[in-house]
């Protein structure tokens, strides 16, 4: 997803993390910390060599490779093994969430890092995330810049809430939430980071109890960084951890174009159940069934079929989201309103 850009300006970090939560953090070593990245896979054969290679000649070298593969029909495997990295088989595609979670449970690092299949790596790259996390003990992410595939223009940048009637332009991801992205020239701290390309705390994304399952491909990475900032914990954008992504291959084919529309259904009404005030529930679920009556009409059976499947997911997942709403925010003694209003505050224009 491209999202609108605004001049730079620069943030002083807000350090809300609860002061009990920070004895959690583990002390920095005077070693290199080993990282494990985390690589989702499916059919990308094609793609694969100039991730792992990439991650090969990064000069920060204390790295383990790990690919999660979910049932690819391709030579994946024998691109993994060509270039060193472990490969952990799901035996069926159990969406990207749960692929990133089994990586984690096997990871040995300090670090986790997350990372697409379609990308290339600058090889200051994972330095760069390790030393800012490093030196920011109280964050649980970190997050970097990705330009296309030519290097022509950024696709990801610093995201943060657009400020309704502050002149802010945002590209709405659910209702009553847009973000939008800017360019900034040293280390901010965010609303959330790309799953695409983010190193995260193992212990602490064990704590969040990792990605939620159920969003089978969108939305994972904006609600685990909810989850993060609801218990006080930053997300830091760096600015010179580069890299390129060539963005959703698999996934725009035609067998993989089904699968992505209905990740992003699914996730979009997770997401905004758990976390949005009562008017975003009732105008996301509003807007699904609507979509869904409009592919109908349209005779558009198969997406019809594919929204109408994520749409009853959805509700039988519904006592499990609204029980994870009520617990989350009352932990945080904080109203969804409330929360809102102050993540908007991070990239309020001064």
């Amino acid at each position: 997803m491209v999202l609108y850009r605004v001049p730079v300006r620069h943030l002083l970090p807000i350090n809300t993390m609860p002061t009990s939560s920070r004895t959690l953090l583990m002390e920095p070593s005077p070693d290199p910390p080993l990282v494990t990245a985390v690589i989702g896979n499916w059919n990308g054969a094609a793609v694969l060599p100039d991730c792992l290679r990439t991650l090969r000649e990064q000069t920060h070298r204390a790295i383990e490779v790990i690919v999660v593969d979910n049932a690819s029909a391709d030579a994946s495997r024998e691109v993994a093994a060509e270039f060193g990295a472990r490969w952990i088989a799901m035996g069926r595609n159990a969406g990207l969430a749960s692929a990133l979670n089994r990586g984690a449970r096997e990871a040995r690092g300090e670090f986790v890092l997350f990372l697409n299949n379609d990308m290339r790596f600058h090889p200051r790259f994972v330095q760069a995330l390790v030393d800012e996390l490093q030196q920011r003990p109280d964050a649980f992410a970190a997050d970097a810049v990705q330009y296309d595939w030519e290097g022509c223009r950024p696709i990801h940048e610093a995201t943060y809430l657009a400020t309704p009637g502050q002149g802010t332009a945002g590209v709405e991801v659910a209702p009553g939430l847009s973000l939008f992205q800017r360019s900034e020239t040293s280390p901010v701290e965010v609303l959330t980071a790309s799953g695409a390309n983010l190193l995260a705390r193992r212990r602490l994304f064990e704590m969040l109890g990792g990605f939620n399952a159920s969003m089978f491909l969108g939305y994972e990475d904006l609600d685990l960084c909810w989850r993060a900032r609801l218990r006080g914990w930053p997300i830091v954008y760096v600015p010179s951890a580069i890299c390129w992504h060539r963005e959703s291959v698999a996934s725009n084919s035609n067998e993989g174009s089904p699968i992505r529309l209905r990740g992003t259904v699914l996730g979009r009404l997770i997401f905004t159940t758990q976390w949005l005030p009562l008017i975003g529930i009732v105008q996301a679920w509003g807007r699904a069934l609507v979509a869904v009556g409009l592919d109908i009409a349209r005779l558009r059976w198969s997406r019809a079929m594919t929204r109408g499947k994520a749409v009853t997911s959805a509700l039988w997942l519904l006592p499990e989201l609204l029980r994870t709403r009520r617990n989350g925010y009352a932990m945080a003694t904080r109203t969804p309103a409330g929360f809102l209003n102050e993540l908007r505050q991070i990239g309020d224009q001064r």
